[in-house]
């Protein structure tokens, strides 16, 4: 049996403080790079092998959300962009979890309108030469 010693303990917990500084920077940078448009900076999030899952809802497709808005439907119309509140983030070495609130704000171009929703999301993190998704998953909150 081994036992961890003071020091050692906060030096664990200023590595794991360290690390989840990083993870919400790293997805803060998505939201930023995501809001402007900017798919190649966004992408960098996500792990070579990612595995995840995105709600295609009814209520919240093309035609949903145009719908709601009250505005007809146009191929290339619309755009999303985020807001993200994380609850927790939970890092044991090279890994991590992410369990947080995705805002998703769709506008339509040419239209002041706006329709929002929001998303449950968990996300699973790991470190290789830096912080990026493995593995995501999404829902709708209830």
């Amino acid at each position: 049996m081994s036992v961890i010693g003071g020091s050692q303990v906060v030096k664990a917990f200023q590595g794991d403080k360290r690390a989840e500084d990083q993870i919400r920077k790293a997805l803060a940078d998505w939201v930023a790079a995501t809001n402007r448009r900017d798919e190649a900076a966004a992408d960098t999030i996500r792990g070579p092998n990612v595995v995840g899952w995105f709600p295609a809802a009814p209520e919240f497709s093309r035609s949903a959300a145009f719908a709601a808005a009250r505005l007809p439907e146009k191929k290339d119309g619309s755009y999303s962009t985020f807001e993200l509140k994380i609850d927790e983030v939970a890092v044991s070495g090279s890994i991590a979890a992410v369990y947080d609130i995705w805002t998703e704000t769709k506008h339509f171009n040419g239209s002041s309108v706006k329709v929002k929703r929001l998303i449950r999301g968990n996300e699973f993190m790991a470190r290789a030469t830096g912080w990026q998704m493995e593995n995501c998953s999404l829902g709708e909150r209830s």
